[in-house]
């Protein structure tokens, strides 16, 4: 018999540490259950394993098909992996690679592969996002590339937002902040206008650095 158990809520649209916590301590404190297949998420696997190592019973079985997270079965963030097993014995394993396997070869291919010598890495501040984006920028600077930037973002905080198509979408999305203009120039360089179309975008163009984007130029500003 397979009991399921959700650990995302309504009101997050997505996996909850608090419930994840909860179904932990359901897990243990259901005697009829042998064995966790799952979680989808790893960071709730991380709130779950180590209450289920500590079953009153013995360390319980957890199984993931889709855990990446290196930290849950390597040395990753500080005190990982041992603080999930605090037993001493492992109870957890996985049947798919972790990230450092994906960032790495992502990394690898960009800059042998594209020739990509500097970037920017961002993640979503999730569990998964930061595993890729560490695994990926560790290896890019290995491989003699820079990463001018490495730092995540609040995917529920208003920010920028970039649209290629406007036009097919006339009517349906806001006044822009700022219009890009891209100009083909030779087979290194691209001429880019910024145009400002708010007092938003406005201010956003008054806060440039000329000295770090030389290449670009003002266009027009709102009244």
């Amino acid at each position: 018999t397979i009991k399921q158990y959700d650990n995302s809520t309504a009101a997050k649209g997505a996996w909850d540490d608090a419930q994840c916590a909860k179904n932990a301590q359901d897990h243990v404190a259901n005697v009829a259950e042998v064995a966790v297949m799952g979680t989808y998420n790893s960071g709730c696997a991380k709130i779950i394993l180590p209450v289920l190592n500590q079953d009153p019973s013995g360390p319980m079985l957890m199984v993931s098909h889709a855990n990446t997270n290196p930290g849950l079965t390597v040395s990753w963030d500080p005190g990982e992996p041992e603080k999930y097993y605090p037993t001493g014995k492992r109870n957890y394993a996985r049947v798919i690679p972790h990230d450092l396997f994906q960032g790495t070869a992502d990394a690898q291919f960009a800059f042998q592969e594209k020739k990509v010598t500097k970037c920017a890495v961002l993640n979503d501040n999730q569990t998964y996002g930061q595993g890729v984006a560490k695994a990926f920028a560790d290896e890019f600077k290995k491989q003699g590339g820079e990463v001018v930037l490495d730092q995540a973002w609040d995917a529920k905080r208003p920010g920028l937002k970039l649209i290629e198509w406007p036009e097919k979408a006339v009517g349906q999305l806001p006044t822009p902040d700022l219009r890009m203009h891209i100009e083909p120039g030779d087979e290194d360089r691209r001429e880019v206008t910024l145009e400002a179309c708010t007092l938003s975008g406005l201010a956003l163009l008054d806060d440039l650095d000329p000295d770090c984007l030389p290449d670009i130029q003002k266009g027009p500003h709102v009244d």
